[in-house]
Order: C-alpha cells, then sequence, then structure tokens
C-alpha cells in the first residue's frame, strides 16, 4: 500500500515545488531593473540558467508542458522589455550543441514554428542573419531530418519576418507610449511645484498648455489613467488659482486720476471691454477667466466713478465759498417714504454734491436775533425754475428743519406734503412744483 502512496506524495511535493519556482522566476523577471545593456544582458542569462535544458521531471524542459510554456512566456517578456528599452536582445539558453542535435531529430519539434525554444528567442525577434545562422547549425547536425528541418525554416522565413515586423512597430508603440508616461508624470509634477502665482497662470495659459499632448489613436489603459490624472490635476490646479487670478486682475484694473477725471469718462458701473483691455486676458479666453475679468472690470469702473464723484464733490464743497462747519450742517429732510425722490437726512455739503449737478445750490443765513436759513436750488437748464426751503434750528437743536417752501413760479409750497415739497426742493422742475 505504501508503495503506491509514497510516489503520489512524492508527486505532489515535486509538481508544488516547480509551481511555487515558477511564480518565484516570474515575479523577479517582471520587476528586475532593465537601465543598461548590462542590466538586459544579466536579466536573460537568467532565463537561461533558471530554465534550463535538463528541467523537469523528465530532466526535458522542452517536454513538460507546464515548464515549457513558462520558459516561452518568460522568453516573450524578457525579450519584449528588453526591446522596449532599447536594448539588444539575446538567446536566452544554455543549450550545447550535441544536446541540440538530438532534439532536432526528436518527433517533438517536427514543425518550424515550434523550433524557436531550441534557439532562447522568440521568433519576432530573429534577425535575417540570425535565421541564416539557425539554419546552418540545423543542418550541421547532420540528423536523419536535419535537411528537413533547415528547409522547413528557410521557408518559414516570410512568417518570422513578418512577426519581427509586427513587433517591431509593437515596440515604436510601446516606446512612445513610455516616452508619453514619462512626459505627463513630469508635468503633473511640475504643476505640483510651481507657485500658485498669477504669473504662473497666465504664463502656462491658465495651465492648459500643460495638457498639449500628442496622443496616439489607440492608447493602453494606463496611458488613458495617466492623461485622466495630468487633467485632473490641471482642474484642481485652475480652480485653486481663481482667487488669485482675481486679486491680480482687480489691482491691474485701477484707474488713474487723469482718466477718471477726463470729460469723457463714462460712469456706468457695468462691463467694458476697450475700458479694461489686459494683454492677460485675450480674446479666446476660457469662459471662467473672462467672468472674472467681467466681474473685476465692473468692480474697477464702480470704485473709479465713486472716486471721481468724491473728487467732484470736494470741488463743489470748495466753490460753494462755505465754511467747513457751515457745511457739516445736518439738514433734517428725512421724508420716510420709498419713492425714488426720497431724501435722508444729510449733511449740506454733500446736498450740494448731491444736486449740484442738475441745480444750481446757493446758502444763506439771515437775521440777528431769530436766525434763519435758505437753501436755493435753481435749475441749470432754466433758470426761471427754482425752490427755497427756508430752514430753522430744530426744537432739539440737532440739525436744521424746513419750515417753508417756496417756488419762483408756484410760491409758496408749504401746504404741500411733505414728500411733494422735497421733490420741489431737488427737481424744481417737476408740473406740481410750478402750479400758480
Amino acid at each position: 500500500m505504501d508503495k503506491k502512496i509514497l510516489p503520489e506524495q512524492t508527486f505532489s511535493s515535486a509538481n508544488e515545488f516547480f509551481q511555487n519556482y515558477m511564480k518565484q522566476q516570474a515575479e523577479y523577471l517582471s520587476s528586475a531593473p532593465i537601465t543598461t545593456q548590462k542590466e538586459a544582458d544579466e536579466i536573460m542569462d537568467f532565463v537561461a540558467l533558471s530554465y534550463q535544458p535538463t528541467l523537469g521531471f523528465d530532466r526535458n524542459i522542452y517536454t513538460e508542458r507546464a515548464l515549457s510554456k513558462q520558459y516561452l512566456t518568460q522568453m516573450d517578456s524578457v525579450a519584449f522589455r528588453v526591446a522596449s528599452k532599447g536594448f539588444d536582445v539575446k538567446p536566452m539558453t544554455i543549450l550545447d550543441d550535441v544536446r541540440f542535435c538530438q532534439l532536432v531529430d526528436s518527433t517533438h519539434f517536427n514543425r518550424a514554428d515550434r523550433m524557436a525554444p531550441l534557439f532562447g528567442l522568440p521568433f519576432p525577434y530573429w534577425t535575417r542573419s540570425f535565421t541564416e545562422d539557425a539554419i546552418k547549425r540545423v543542418e550541421d547536425c547532420d540528423g536523419e531530418w536535419s535537411s528537413k528541418k533547415a528547409k522547413g525554416i528557410a521557408e518559414y522565413y516570410p512568417s518570422i519576418l513578418r512577426a519581427s515586423q509586427q513587433m517591431a512597430a509593437k515596440i515604436e508603440k510601446g516606446q512612445v507610449e513610455t516616452a508619453l508616461l514619462k512626459d505627463i508624470k513630469d508635468r503633473v509634477a511640475e504643476i505640483e511645484s510651481l507657485p500658485n502665482t498669477a504669473d504662473v497662470y497666465f504664463s502656462t495659459g491658465g495651465y492648459e498648455n500643460f495638457l498639449d499632448l500628442e496622443l496616439p489613436d489607440r492608447s493602453s489603459r494606463e496611458l488613458r489613467d495617466a492623461v485622466g490624472q495630468l487633467r485632473s490635476t490641471v482642474r484642481e490646479r485652475q480652480s485653486t488659482s481663481m482667487a488669485v487670478v482675481k486679486q491680480f486682475i482687480v489691482e491691474k484694473l485701477v484707474f488713474p486720476e487723469s482718466q477718471y477725471m477726463a470729460d469723457d469718462w463714462q460712469e456706468q458701473a457695468s462691463y467694458d471691454a476697450p475700458r479694461c483691455a489686459l494683454p492677460e486676458i485675450p480674446s479666446d479666453a476660457d469662459y471662467t477667466l473672462k467672468g472674472i475679468h467681467r466681474d473685476a472690470c465692473s468692480m474697477a469702473i464702480s470704485t473709479a466713478s465713486k472716486q471721481r464723484a468724491q473728487a467732484k464733490c470736494e470741488i463743489t464743497k470748495s466753490e460753494s465759498g462755505l465754511s467747513h462747519e457751515e457745511l457739516k450742517t445736518v439738514l433734517r429732510i428725512n421724508t420716510g417714504g420709498n419713492s425714488l425722490f426720497d431724501l435722508p437726512d444729510m449733511e449740506l455739503g454733500d446736498f450740494f454734491c448731491r444736486y449740484n449737478s442738475r441745480s444750481k445750490i446757493t446758502w444763506e443765513e439771515k437775521g440777528l436775533f431769530s436766525t434763519s436759513y435758505k437753501l436755493k436750488a435753481q435749475l441749470h437748464s432754466d433758470k426761471n425754475l427754482s425752490t427755497t426751503a427756508t430752514f430753522k434750528v430744530a426744537d432739539d437743536g440737532e440739525g436744521l428743519v424746513p419750515v417753508k417752501i417756496e417756488h419762483s413760479v408756484g410760491g409758496n409750497l408749504s401746504e404741500m406734503a411733505l414728500q411733494d415739497r422735497m421733490i420741489c426742493l431737488v427737481a424744481p422742475d417737476k408740473s406740481w412744483c410750478a402750479q400758480k
């Protein structure tokens, strides 16, 4: 009974050993570095030594199906890795001439397309000279089948040549992809190393320049994933750059006093492309950048217009001839309504600034014992139309309150509603103000 069990256990253990052996060899050969011809030669020598002709139960690697398949797989894999790196591929076998000739005459290699393992080199890597040497080596065996098998290799040469050409195209594509993968990796690293500044943003075309790649028509999944990572990195950096770019544009769009104080200054706070033109914002800029530019432009025009209004206000106050204290006098003219012409309480100086463009504003103090004040608004477009408001000091001593409103045509308006009287003060041309 033991005679039956022991051989089975031995076979099982040996089979497990070979399975682990092949797995370890495959892991090493797939990860071993190939950066020089020396390293390429060393890994090809390793294949030759790891898969010796006498490996296996029958001490014949060529007849052990699993080992033979693994040997061919590793030859193909290593040869492709070496060739893809641009290094020379050499035979990966230590088969001597005696054993070689024995195998040539065996029935296992009865077809030319099966003979590549005997030479330790997959057919796609056979050159014409290598093929000629292989034919001669087979012929030199001088065996029963040598001549026929040599002729078979010669007749198989067109297939070898076709395989070689296909492999060359595959390797070239692989080399292109390898170069692209490195280029993409370098671009991602460069983006991540760049400072998040407006100068970098504009010099890189909003980081879009990093996406300028010439990709092959059909790309590997690895390359597609790398391109996806690059795009994701670009979009993320674009997003984080927006605040910096906006601040840059806002700082750039500062109009000088000579420009916003000019007579032809347009005060509307809206997008004005000619006034806000920047060399950094091309006509074909992306939608996000154009949006930032548009908002910054409107903001800059609004800011400049406010500066213009403030400057003109100071000029108006100066030309009024009133003292600083007089200009600070508070007019309690708040109508408390919701109309377009509603007036808030305001300082006399602000009243001059707000309505001086529409009417000529004058201020007069009268009386010796009971002081009163007159504020007159005379329409620039029609000097016959004017409204005069008489003020007195409020009972609580806080500012001045209107006690009488008169119109140059309509007479005393004091009986009118406060809202209407205030409208007549700032717009003397309103129809009801001039009623007789």
